[in-house]
């Protein structure tokens, strides 16, 4: 991507182009390339620390906030009613304090596969009550 520089940085970039070459030797093109590549990359690098240290300087964004990444939670409807638990979602919050002091230190989603085989084990009937 080419970054067209404003006119002071331009004459900046010449003036080092123009030191770095030595007026009294014949170059080729290649020569003059790499010269040009060096100096440009100085340039970039001069400007770059300068917008860091205006940046740094800039007293004006105290209270500036990163932008979040991610989408934007949409907006809750406050007259919305909520939907009924399922029976397993019911069972799930009756039954896991019980398996947490049985299995102190197992991770959550091994709590949640005891909590899932429990429930294959009840019958229909079982299950019944938790709705």
């Amino acid at each position: 991507m080419l970054i067209l520089p404003d006119t002071m940085s331009m004459i900046s970039f010449l003036n080092d182009f123009v030191n770095a070459v030595d007026k009294n030797k014949t170059y080729k093109l290649q020569e003059l390339k790499a010269i040009l590549t060096d100096v440009y990359k100085k340039d970039m690098e001069k400007q770059r620390i300068q917008a860091i240290v205006a940046v740094a300087s800039d007293d004006s964004d105290d209270d500036y906030k990163p932008k979040k990444k991610g989408r934007k939670p949409k907006a809750q409807d406050p007259t919305k009613v909520k939907k009924t638990p399922s029976a397993y979602n019911n069972f799930v919050k009756k039954i896991m304090e019980e398996i947490k002091k049985e299995n102190v230190g197992t991770a959550p989603r091994d709590l949640m596969k005891i909590a899932g085989a429990k429930w294959k084990e009840l019958s229909d009937e079982q299950k019944q009550k938790y709705k």
